[in-house]
């Protein structure tokens, strides 16, 4: 066996960095609330503007999930901060 870095374990460590990253910069790198309703654009398709799509209210998908990470990361540090203690 050798002591090298796994590609594998690296290419995970830097998928998580980038969510960890994104759940911590969402208000700047998704503006706007994930909450706003825009009946207009209801159940639009994705786009490049719009990955996810959006939902039967017209709200972000995308925003909407990224925001919730933000929440879950929270919860997940809070516990594991707990736990510690």
């Amino acid at each position: 066996m050798t002591r090298g870095r796994s590609p594998i374990a690296v290419a995970g460590l830097a998928i998580v960095a980038f969510l960890a990253l994104l759940a911590v910069g969402a208000p700047h790198a998704l503006p706007g609330s994930p909450t706003a309703i825009a009946s207009a654009l209801a159940l639009k398709p994705p786009t490049l503007g719009e990955p996810f799509g959006m939902d039967d209210l017209g709200r972000s998908v995308l925003s909407r999930v990224v925001h919730g990470y933000r929440v879950s990361l929270g919860v997940a540090l809070a516990s594991v901060a707990m736990a510690v203690v």
